[in-house]
């Protein structure tokens, strides 16, 4: 529980400044960053915005993961998979294959770390696809929660700037 700070609480010289700041700390709250659904990336907020806006948060979360996955295959030139198969593929580690692209998020140097990116981009687009999307598409929503939404919309907006800045490793 908050305390509460008096002139007669605090001593002895500014005790109305120390007042007057823990009044704008109440009011201001603890300093968190704000999100700004205008600031994800474009393919994360482009197509649902106006569900959004009109309290249709879950469909602007749908919205997201159908832009990202069809902007995914047109960078790869795939429409043969889609979604989970799509990414498992596309950040898939083994060489490129004809008419199987590869995304690449930094140069193979051989590094644990080129090997733990490519991993973790892999499981984080199909725990995108697996436990939002395919869910999402399937149970009815009444527009959704909207600080479950927003979060929602951030980690599908990850996503699209790892496609966005990939390379296209291709045979």
């Amino acid at each position: 529980m908050p305390r509460l700070v008096t002139e007669e609480t605090c001593w002895p010289l500014g005790a109305s400044a120390l007042v007057r700041e823990a009044e704008v700390a109440d009011k201001l709250g603890d300093n968190a960053p704000d999100m700004d659904a205008s600031n994800l990336h474009p393919w994360a907020w482009e197509n649902g915005k106006s569900y959004w806006n009109n309290g249709f948060h879950h469909q602007a979360v749908m919205q997201a993961a159908l832009r990202i996955n069809a902007e995914a295959q047109a960078k790869l030139a795939r429409v043969d998979v889609s979604e989970t198969d799509l990414f498992n593929q596309a950040f898939s580690l083994d060489p490129p294959k004809t008419g199987m692209a590869r995304f690449r998020l930094i140069k193979d140097d051989g590094s644990k770390t080129y090997h733990s990116l490519h991993r973790g981009a892999r499981s984080f687009a199909e725990g995108l696809y697996a436990a939002i999307r395919n869910p999402g598409m399937h149970v009815p929503h009444d527009g959704g929660a909207e600080q479950l939404a927003l979060e929602q919309l951030a980690a599908f907006s990850l996503l699209a700037r790892w496609i966005d800045q990939a390379d296209v490793e291709s045979v």
